[in-house]
């Protein structure tokens, strides 16, 4: 059996700085502190607290069909990087 794959949403970051990130597109939830927020920075997504990068961010611009899966490409991770993904259905 075959399947095809067929992207419905991406954002390389790949644009001017941003802080935060679009509200449209991303909701901020914050983090440890509550003001750390996700941003672009010279094409980068970063947060806007270096030394405690808790950013975390919901992509809310579409709504996805069911049995969907993600997909994240991390190109450079500092010395202390954690990364953390999730995906859930909120109803």
């Amino acid at each position: 059996m075959a399947f095809t794959f067929t992207p419905i949403v991406t954002d390389t970051f790949q644009r001017g700085n941003e802080s935060p990130l679009d509200p449209t597109k991303w909701q901020m939830n914050g983090g440890l502190p509550v003001n750390d927020q996700l941003c672009i920075v010279n094409d980068e997504a970063t947060t806007t607290i270096q030394f405690q990068a808790d950013g975390q961010g919901t992509y809310i611009d579409d709504s996805l069909p069911n049995d969907q899966y993600i997909e994240v490409e991390i190109t450079t991770l500092g010395p202390a990087g954690v990364v953390i993904i999730y995906m859930a259905v909120v109803a």
